[in-house]
């Protein structure tokens, strides 16, 4: 399992997240830092960090470290700031239920990693044609590789 297969682990368990309804509460997810978007809310899926130590002369344990940006908008047309930090909430609490219900980031029963930390979790303010929320995650996967040294 590699960065770009985790990261794509994490897009589809994203996009899989729906509220009481059964809707979707993210409009899209990119493998990729956006500027431009189909919707609000949405996501976007980084690589950020790589580290590793050797175990012993069979094992090397790999940290991939990504990083998980949503984003709201607030305008006149869309949502309030009350209304968008009631949603950012809302994911925040979700997204944190999400990996911390699926803590090896399973794909058919099969783990893709030995465990997921979310390492930190920070909203902030921004903007960009009009303002909007970001609920930033640090999210650490830690893998063991069996090598063959």
């Amino acid at each position: 399992m590699n960065y770009v297969n985790l990261k794509s682990v994490i897009k589809s368990k994203l996009e899989a997240l729906v509220d009481s309804k059964s809707k979707t509460y993210l409009k899209a997810v990119y493998l990729y830092d956006a500027n431009q978007t189909s919707g609000y809310p949405y996501a976007t899926v980084t690589q950020t960090i790589s580290e590793g130590d050797i175990l012993d002369n069979a094992r090397v344990e790999r940290v991939y470290e990504i990083g998980v940006k949503v984003f709201q908008e607030i305008s006149e047309g869309g949502k309030t700031n009350e209304e968008a930090m009631t949603l950012m909430t809302t994911l925040e609490d979700v997204i944190i239920g999400m990996f911390d219900n699926d803590r090896q980031l399973k794909v058919d029963g099969e783990p893709s990693c030995e465990r997921v930390e979310i390492v930190s979790v920070n909203k902030d303010y921004g903007t960009n044609e009009s303002p909007y929320i970001i609920l930033e995650f640090s999210i650490r996967c830690i893998k063991i590789i069996n090598t063959s040294c």
